[in-house]
């Protein structure tokens, strides 16, 4: 078995006011954020280098996440591939990404990252347009078609662009100006977000979740996936599309129950049989980081399950259940699928003895209501 491992660097340049991941601002200055940093990679290191219990696993996704992990530097980034390597078998074909700022991307400052084995780099851009980026309190500037056509010149990565829809009061020519500006070099990975307004976060007090502003963002979604269909992009999520071939290995593990190890501040891990979470701060981890396992019944594995395999535009099988957990679907998780199946919500395919669920077109637009009722009864 094949695991994954997600490493969490939760510095930022500025907090975002929609965002409500565990992430912090790093102090202007540098020197003192430096130390920060210093701090939190020897604690992430022995962190890495004393789970003993993990160590000769074999490793083909590696995942720097954050926050935004490029600001970490690529010394540090290389520091922990060196630990990672000495601590697991990392298979040839590794898949190591990254995520970045807009302002990563200019000039050389990628190269370092990617001579430290970074393949597979993900640009937030969110929105190319500055009054949208306003709008939504997003941090730092904007993105230049300019600074993604020098981003997509270079070579030897997988090259990835984060957009946001439904963004309030965004026009209708606004978004087709990001997916237009997106898509015209091609990347061979895009996710496009719709922006929710998150409890407890700086946007929330600026903006209400009313029902008019769900039809509008059932809209603006309806658009980018006609877009990105027509510009031959493959809608394998319900936030992503891709060219043939370029899924991220790594989010695949997520939504397909596949194990994975997480180090650092507020990271998760899942080892194919436990979950476990680190809620600490940074100043906490940097003290003695904390791991605490996440114990919960077979019903609510079953239902996280469910979850996450319906956000894939194939869905999962009966057969793939009873892979996972060894028994068939609980008869009224399957009843409560048939249903939603004969409210079009849900397409069933027969495959021999088993059958597939996956969301149907109306379905996606409403996908948190459709999985909540799928699992309503396992939780």
């Amino acid at each position: 078995m094949n695991f994954g491992v997600y490493i969490h660097i939760p510095f930022c340049r500025g907090k975002c006011e929609y965002c409500s991941f565990y992430s912090i601002p790093c102090p202007e200055d540098w020197d003192q954020a430096s130390r920060i940093f210093d701090a939190y990679l020897q604690l992430l290191l022995k962190d890495i280098a004393a789970s003993n219990h993990l160590h000769g696993a074999v490793v083909d996704t590696i995942y720097f996440g954050g926050g935004t992990p490029s600001l970490f530097g690529a010394d540090r980034i290389s520091a922990i591939m060196r630990t990672l390597q000495d601590c697991f078998q990392i298979t040839p074909d590794a898949e190591i990404s990254i995520e970045c700022n807009p302002s990563d991307i200019a000039d050389d400052a990628l190269l370092p990252l990617i001579n430290a084995g970074i393949n597979r780099v993900t640009v937030g851009i969110q929105t190319f347009s500055d009054q949208l980026r306003k709008r939504i309190g997003r941090f730092p500037s904007h993105t230049t078609v300019e600074q993604l056509a020098q981003f997509m010149a270079l070579p030897h990565i997988v090259h990835g662009i984060d957009l946001m829809a439904g963004i309030p009061g965004a026009t209708e020519e606004e978004l087709f100006n990001d997916l237009v500006s997106a898509t015209s070099l091609k990347p061979e990975h895009i996710s496009v977000y719709l922006l929710t307004i998150e409890n407890n976060t700086m946007l929330a007090n600026r903006f209400e979740n009313n029902e008019e502003f769900q039809n509008f963002q059932r809209h603006q979604f309806a658009t980018v996936m006609d877009f990105l269909k027509k510009a031959q992009y493959c809608h394998y999520e319900i936030s992503n599309y891709c060219l043939p071939g370029y899924q991220s290995r790594h989010n695949l593990k997520y939504w397909t129950f596949q194990p994975y190890f997480g180090f650092g501040a507020g990271a998760h891990g899942f080892t194919g049989e436990k979950r476990y979470y680190n809620s600490q701060s940074v100043d906490e981890y940097i003290r003695m980081p904390r791991y605490n396992e996440d114990v919960r019944p077979a019903s609510a594995a079953m239902a996280e399950y469910v979850m996450t395999a319906l956000r894939l535009m194939e869905g999962f099988s009966e057969h793939s259940f009873f892979e996972v957990f060894g028994v068939k679907i609980p008869h009224r998780v399957e009843s409560s699928l048939l249903k939603l199946a004969d409210e079009k919500l849900l397409h069933v395919f027969n495959e021999g003895s088993s059958r597939r669920y996956a969301l149907t077109e109306e379905g996606i637009f409403i996908s948190d209501y459709v999985i909540y009722r799928c699992v309503e009864s396992l939780l």
